[in-house]
């Protein structure tokens, strides 16, 4: 009932994005984690921003004079969003001139963008020529191809480098990763304490992904005006805009975004549930100690169920597992073997 009220009280933008989560749940258990980034939930209703200045809630080692987009010091400037609204115009004709439809990739590009409106993830599509360029910022939208285990998928990016938005980020704070070996040096830990034969125990990874994780996030009110995705229609063979409601896969703002959920999930399982939880590069690994149990794997699909936060069945997959007698590390982090 609670989770209900508030997704009736939030803005109807919100409702196909944080509207779908559990947020009086998550409150609890972020106090009951002890969880250091105090505004996350906050933030998540007021919505975060693409660019401009930001925090990583509280996390990570000061940066004296910020940090610009790849790692590009600041040295104590601020750059002013208002100043590139003001250039909106400029910025605009340069991304239509630069704007590649990628026929390659046009039409799933152009479907996948459909069935976000259908989601209610963007607004109603407009032809750019019926929209106040001066008013808006486009964002290009291309796909990109990936390949893993023979499979081709097509990675959608909101190109938010081209048109400067991205420049104009800046970050106080360090971001920090489990890294490799950070990762590795757990597993053959737990591996040489539970060497003894008779125990029958060993070690196991398993990789779980979220479902569209950016997409679960929605851009602060104020910085809506730069989410206007362009996306070629292959069907009338034009540019097409539309307002996105998600944080765009293509922004620094996404990045720390979704960074400081990954590590309120990280501290909701390691302190309230125990389990041995990473968080390397934008994929969780979840680590049992009993391969055949997967309990942790287990709690940690029930408290993001609960938590209505999707994960992607179909990318869950067993990275590793061992036996006891097993000194050997050969296991595949974000297709990186260590």
């Amino acid at each position: 009932m609670e989770r209900k009220r508030m997704s009736a009280s939030l803005p109807e933008r919100l409702g196909p994005t944080i509207g779908k989560i559990h947020l009086p749940l998550l409150t609890e258990m972020l106090a009951a984690a002890g969880h250091e980034d105090a505004h996350l939930v906050d933030d998540m209703i007021a919505g975060f921003p693409v660019t401009g200045a930001m925090h990583t809630g509280g996390f990570g080692r000061r940066i004296e004079g910020g940090r610009g987009a790849r790692g590009r010091p600041m040295k104590g400037v601020v750059p002013d969003v208002l100043e590139l609204r003001a250039q909106c115009s400029r910025i605009n004709r340069q991304t239509l001139a630069r704007a590649d439809p990628g026929m390659e990739f046009a039409e799933t590009i152009w479907e996948n963008t459909l069935e976000e409106c259908r989601r209610g993830l963007i607004g109603p599509l407009q032809r750019v020529c019926d929209v106040d360029l001066g008013d808006v910022f486009l964002v290009h939208r291309f796909g990109t191809a990936q390949v893993k285990d023979g499979a081709r998928k097509v990675r959608m990016i909101d190109d938010c480098r081209s048109n400067a938005a991205n420049q104009f980020a800046i970050a106080w704070e360090t971001t920090h990763n489990d890294r490799e070996d950070t990762v590795s040096e757990a597993i053959l830990r737990l591996q040489r304490r539970l060497r003894d034969p008779s125990s029958g125990a060993g070690v196991r990874v398993a990789l779980e992904d979220f479902v569209g994780a950016y997409k679960t996030l929605a851009p602060s009110d104020d910085q809506r005006w730069l989410m206007w995705v362009l996306v070629w229609n292959p069907e009338e063979a034009e540019w097409m805009c539309g307002e996105m409601q998600t944080m765009p896969f293509g922004a620094v703002g996404g990045v720390l975004a979704w960074w400081r959920c990954a590590m309120a999930q990280r501290a909701i399982m390691r302190r309230l549930f125990e389990a041995i939880i990473f968080y390397y590069v934008d994929d969780t690994h979840v680590i049992d100690v009993e391969p055949g149990s997967g309990e942790a794997v287990a709690a940690f699909r029930e408290a993001m169920s609960i938590l209505v936060w999707a994960l992607d069945a179909k990318k869950s997959c067993l990275l590793y597992t061992s036996d006891a007698a097993d000194d050997s590390l050969r296991v595949d982090l974000g297709g990186r073997r260590i």
